[in-house]
């Protein structure tokens, strides 16, 4: 007899086909659904019911029925890849089909050379044209449609052709800035570092007047030709610099309202200059020769492809060196009077000579408390606030002489520190190596190491064990100063312990 559980059975069917189908189509994904009903759970049920030749041939007839479907959905899945590789094929197709198309038109209205740069220079993948909204949906053969993204299509061929443009000066214009940098190295040495930068001298009428020659085979710029124009770097370097000290010496006469006069630049006050732009603290007479680089020209301007936008890539300065962010350290008037002297009359040479040493009760931690010259103490305020917490912000330094019967203790930790400091901060350059041509980069020059760093290199890459000066020379932007010398200060602290380094 037949159970309950066999009452949605079709009648005459010895295996009833379940609600459930074999394969589920969804979209583009198929997915295999297994039976309900198991093979060994209508055995079990069907005992007693039907024989076991029968059990065997429904089993025979199940599986085959079951492979057919399994084929089925195999067969869905293969024709279903096969469509999406082929729908992919036809709208690839179609998209090239249509930017060929705006190709054409672009090449009708004259840009042809600048799609030839844009394939060379950004490639098929990379190509901009690619990366506007909806170009790849476009009908080009709809004038409609074209006329809706004309506007940012011409856009992108727009700087396509700036960058070409640029890249054909740049070509002309290089190789003979190059010829000027090597003249330019002899005659820097001969002047000094307090130079101008490459980039003002590049355009002084003469020097322009060779870089823009037009090429020609008999009519060319050579070395020679930038060699015999020293007269006029050595003139140009005489004007910048006076007109920077009086620049300088101007800033000095207003703040301290003091008669003008460029012996003004011989003050202790003159001595520490503050970029606003860029917040560098700046000693005097390096101050003439910073170059902010706050100010920068964009990738992508109307200028680039002028005389002055290639010279600004060329030489990475886009503007002249100016003064009208230079003001002066105004923290340097406190450490002064803390010296006990004058801010409008003491000289830098009096503040050098001074016996005093500062300390700054601001700072003191477990009794420990550093010890500053006037120079170092105007470096000591940069470091306070550059580190600065916006939830804890610091107290201003409190400055106090140190007392004199100190002082000899602490000379004679500085002298002994001088030789450390002079080894390990300084930059040193080897002499057989090459340079960099522009003097004004020396500073970001990656041959600049330390002085042990010095010995080690010229024994191994060049075999060189005796040393003399002409192997090596020194980092021309440092700066020599005192060093910070720690001490133990006898008021906070026990007094039999010896003062010593940190």
């Amino acid at each position: 007899m037949y159970t309950d559980d066999f009452k949605s059975f079709n009648e005459g069917s010895l295996f009833p086909i379940p609600d459930e189908i074999l394969c589920n189509i969804d979209g583009n994904d198929i997915t295999l659904l297994h039976h309900k009903i198991t093979i060994e759970n209508l055995k079990k049920r069907w005992d007693g019911i039907v024989t076991e030749d029968q059990h065997k041939e429904a089993i025979v007839e199940y599986r085959e029925w079951q492979d057919e479907r399994v084929g089925f959905a195999q067969a869905c899945k293969v024709w279903i890849s096969r469509c999406k590789k082929a729908r992919k094929e036809r709208t690839l197709q179609s998209e090239r089909n249509r930017m060929e198309e705006v190709r054409r038109r672009l090449k009708e209205l004259g840009r042809g050379e600048d799609l030839e740069y844009g394939n060379q220079y950004y490639g098929e993948v990379n190509d901009p044209l690619w990366r506007i909204p909806h170009i790849k949906q476009l009908d080009p053969w709809a004038e409609r449609s074209w006329r809706k993204l004309e506007n940012r299509i011409m856009d992108v061929m727009n700087r396509t052709r700036t960058e070409r443009l640029f890249s054909i000066l740049k070509s002309a214009i290089e190789p003979r800035t190059q010829l000027l940098k090597e003249v330019l190295v002899p005659w820097r040495v001969s002047v000094g570092i307090i130079s101008p930068h490459t980039y003002s001298l590049l355009f002084l009428p003469e020097v322009r007047s060779l870089i823009e020659m037009p090429p020609d085979g008999n009519n060319s710029a050579t070395r020679e030709d930038f060699k015999k124009l020293e007269s006029v770097f050595y003139r140009y370097h005489n004007e910048w610099k006076q007109e920077g000290l009086e620049t300088l010496a101007k800033l000095v006469s207003v703040s301290y309202k003091l008669p003008f006069s460029t012996g003004l630049l011989s003050l202790a006050v003159s001595q520490f200059f503050t970029c606003s732009s860029c917040y560098s603290l700046l000693s005097f007479p390096y101050v003439l020769i910073h170059n902010c680089m706050r100010d920068f020209p964009s990738l992508y301007t109307e200028h680039k492809v002028t005389y002055e936008g290639i010279i600004a890539d060329l030489t990475s300065c886009s503007s002249m060196p100016t003064f009208k962010d230079i003001v002066l350290a105004d923290k340097l008037r406190d450490v002064i009077v803390a010296c006990g002297q004058d801010p409008r009359t003491v000289t830098a040479d009096e503040m050098d000579a001074l016996d005093i040493r500062l300390e700054c009760r601001s700072c003191s931690v477990d009794g420990v408390l550093d010890a500053f010259n006037w120079r170092e103490a105007l470096k000591h305020y940069r470091d306070r606030s550059t580190h600065e917490s916006y939830y804890t912000p610091r107290k201003p330094p409190v400055w106090r002489q140190v007392a004199s019967s100190y002082l000899p203790l602490i000379k004679e930790l500085e002298s002994n520190l001088v030789s450390n400091v002079e080894q390990e901060k300084r930059g040193w350059f080897c002499a057989h190596c090459p340079r960099p041509l522009d003097f004004n980069l020396w500073y970001l020059s990656p041959k600049s190491i330390t002085l042990i760093k010095i010995v080690s290199h010229l024994a191994t890459v060049h075999t060189i064990h005796d040393l003399n000066e002409n192997d090596y020379y020194s980092n021309p932007w440092h700066e020599r100063s005192h060093p910070v010398v720690h001490y133990v200060s006898f008021d906070l602290a026990d007094p039999c312990v010896t003062p010593t380094t940190i």
